[in-house]
């Protein structure tokens, strides 16, 4: 681990560049962990599509089961885990929907054939079509939106602001390295190591 770092996001900006050079498939991938306001958790891997110096982002569908917990409940949990790094981070905090404007942006990113899908699909509900329905729904959708696809009210980003970070190294006979970050009175990041 560096040590003259002592900024979380900073180490994750160098692990994270790290992961995409040396990782063979997926290093934005990161397993968000949710729960309901009853406490029941349900977790998932989704990618990781925008980050700053504040605050992490991904989108999805807001009436997906992801979308309506974090509405519901906004605090949740990021993990990211690269396996040939033999490294993970654990980022907490609370997920507020991102802006018109930051949806649009990437919207307009994303392939024609992906923004197809994501028009009609009702992400998490019961699939009752069949291949061939599913199949017309996509002609018509084809047909509808010739070069562009409007971005669905219910699609959008979340953004997580972070209040906690624990950066997790591999070591020898299972004496890990591990250090926490945590935000004191939302301003200043407190650290500290743990033991394995």
């Amino acid at each position: 681990m560096s040590e003259p770092l002592e900024n979380p996001f900073k180490i994750f900006k160098e692990w994270y560049f790290q992961a995409f050079e040396k990782e063979d498939s997926y290093p934005d991938a990161f397993s968000l962990s949710t729960s309901t306001l009853n406490g029941r958790p349900s977790c998932r891997t989704v990618l990781l599509k925008l980050y700053d110096d504040h605050s992490f982002t991904f989108f999805t569908n807001y009436d997906s089961q992801k979308g309506k917990e974090l509405l519901e409940n906004p605090q949740a949990s990021m993990l990211f885990y690269w396996k040939t790094l033999k490294k993970q981070i654990r980022i907490h905090g609370e997920f507020i929907k991102s802006s018109k404007k930051v949806s649009d942006d990437y919207w307009s990113t994303r392939p024609y054939e992906s923004c197809l899908h994501a028009y009609i699909s009702n992400q998490s509900s019961e699939l009752k079509l069949s291949s061939s329905e599913i199949n017309n729904l996509m002609k018509e959708a084809r047909r509808k939106f010739i070069k562009e696809v409007p971005r669905p009210d219910n699609w959008g980003g979340f953004t997580l602001t972070p209040d906690y970070f624990e950066f997790w190294e591999e070591g020898d006979f299972r004496w890990h390295k591990r250090k926490v970050f945590q935000l004191n009175n939302k301003k200043l990041w407190e650290s500290k190591k743990l033991y394995p």
